[in-house]
């Protein structure tokens, strides 16, 4: 659902339009309609259910087979992305919806997700802090699809290290 108060148009709208253009990609979750409540008036997106139990519990269980599919999986995923011209921007564990039982992945969350061109600048850095690539605290404007694969990087130590997140930090500046 989508709280009133937090529903930025602009982001909704984007967010349905990327999922759109990735419909039925390898690991991405597949909008199935929308949805607005004739009482509450609140909207919806709705997706395929994906059975998914918290990666900090997850990422402690799986064996070294397991941590290879995972990541795997979630490079399939953001390779199928790049190559239609879209940078995630938001890749972190909690965007990822896994159930180790079936193997089920989909990368989800596409609202901060753009069309890469060459040479187009930038204006905005979104992301979660813990997974933001080093050139978007610089806010280097000619960033690319490597701001994913930093946060890919940022997911797989924290698989790896089991620490959640790899880095720490309060503010920008640390």
């Amino acid at each position: 659902t989508i709280k009133p108060e937090k529903e930025n148009p602009y982001l909704v709208k984007n967010e349905i339009r990327m999922l759109r253009l990735l419909r039925k990609g390898y690991h991405i979750i597949d909008l199935r309609d929308t949805f607005v409540d004739p009482v509450r008036k609140v909207k919806a997106l709705v997706f395929d259910y994906v059975e998914n139990p918290d990666y900090r519990h997850s990422f402690k269980t799986f064996d070294d087979l397991d941590a290879r599919s995972y990541l795997y999986q979630a490079l399939l995923a953001l390779d199928y992305t790049h190559s239609r011209g879209i940078i995630h921007r938001d890749v972190k564990a909690r965007n990822i919806l896994y159930n180790p039982a079936t193997s089920m992945f989909r990368l989800i969350d596409w609202g901060f997700g753009a069309f890469y061109i060459r040479g187009r600048k930038f204006r905005k850095w979104p992301g979660t802090r813990p997974y933001r690539a080093p050139e978007m605290f610089h806010h280097y404007k000619y960033y690319d699809y490597a701001v994913d694969m930093w946060a890919f990087g940022c997911v797989m130590g924290s698989l790896l290290f089991a620490r959640y997140p790899l880095f720490h930090a309060r503010h920008n500046e640390d």
